[in-house]
């Protein structure tokens, strides 16, 4: 397992918070949260150099773009998973 970069520490809470708000109701938190540090483990050696960027605008750019991939990932897997259960 590798390590992530803390700023995903920051990103996980935040990006459950507002999935959460979209799938109310039919997805547990800590799966969601367990399912994004996955994601992040996954994916943290490629982001490693746009999160340690010394340029303070494209380190922003880089952490929204970061972001908002994770967010559609855990969207991805939690209206797959919501879908595949009702059928």
């Amino acid at each position: 397992m590798s390590e992530i970069h803390p700023y995903f520490y920051e990103l996980v809470p935040s990006v459950v918070r507002v999935v959460m708000r979209r799938f109310r109701g039919y997805v547990d938190p800590e799966d969601l949260k367990q399912e994004c540090y996955v994601w992040a483990t996954t994916k943290s050696a490629g982001f490693a150099d746009k999160l340690n960027e010394e340029n303070d605008e494209k380190r922003r750019h880089n952490e929204k773009n970061i972001g908002w991939q994770l967010k559609r990932a855990a969207e991805d897997r939690k209206s797959t998973r919501l879908n595949s259960s009702h059928t």
